[in-house]
């Protein structure tokens, strides 16, 4: 294990080889930021090129009683609204 702390010594001493990891590590990071956003850009130009699907309807949230209303009405004990 002394190895290491010798190592580690000797990294934070010498300038040079100091500067070579922070650097290193800097352009490690930026790489893979930059891979992921123009992953990103490129995915979102594709999907407007290849256009979103239409959608057929659009239904929206319904509560408790909305279903309720359609599980009577299923059954034949739903009486008409409009009349």
């Amino acid at each position: 294990m002394s190895h290491l702390g010798n190592a580690a010594l000797e990294l934070v001493t010498d300038t040079n080889k100091l500067l070579t990891a922070v650097g290193g590590t800097t352009l490690l990071f930026l790489g893979l930021y930059t891979t992921r956003e123009t992953t990103r850009v490129v995915g979102r130009t594709v999907e407007a090129w290849l256009g979103t699907p239409k959608l057929v309807g659009v239904r929206q949230a319904r509560g408790l009683y909305d279903r309720l209303g359609d599980c009577t009405a299923s059954w034949g004990l739903h009486s008409n609204w409009d009349s």
